[in-house]
């Protein structure tokens, strides 16, 4: 999951601009690399997070 913005999402968004269709396929691929990135770094922390409270609680 991309936070609800795919790749296709994001270029129809920006399709109506000045942009050229291959920037925009950039800043699409982009903004969702960028999105996995982020939710693969929150789901770290929450699972770290997880961890170290069953850990105090002896399971």
């Amino acid at each position: 999951m991309t936070i609800g913005l795919t790749e296709q999402t994001i270029i129809s968004m920006l399709d109506d601009t000045e942009l050229k269709p291959e920037t925009i396929k950039v800043i699409a691929q982009v903004i969702v690399a960028n999105n996995k990135m982020v939710e693969k770094k929150i789901t770290d922390v929450v699972m770290s997070e997880i961890s170290k409270k069953m850990n105090l609680r002896g399971f």
